[in-house]
């Protein structure tokens, strides 16, 4: 019993401090939902940063997609310094990226 309370005790505490790590002050962000999985790289010393994000909803005039392309639009538009670069893909060729 005491091994498993030492057990959930460590495990606790790396997800605290994983979790501290990545809420960390960071020059980058990446925009995420169930439907699209980012990165952030850096591309320039002047602070201009481009997230490339890749997506499953191909059509972004209607639907999901045009609300996802909306939410970009809007943040990078209160944002100068950031450029979202996506990447829509149907669904197999998708789940073949997301795998990899």
């Amino acid at each position: 019993m005491k091994l498993k309370r030492m057990s959930a005790l460590l495990l606790c505490g790396t997800m605290l401090a994983g979790t501290l790590a990545g809420c960390s002050g960071s020059s980058s962000s990446a925009a995420t939902s169930d439907a699209t999985a980012a990165t952030a790289e850096s591309t320039s010393t002047d602070g201009a940063v481009t997230i490339k994000v890749f997506s499953n909803l191909t059509d972004r005039t209607s639907g999901q997609g045009l609300i996802e392309q909306t939410l970009f639009d809007s943040y990078m538009e209160e944002n100068p310094n950031v450029t979202i670069e996506v990447e829509a893909l149907d669904d197999e060729s998708y789940k073949t990226k997301f795998k990899a």
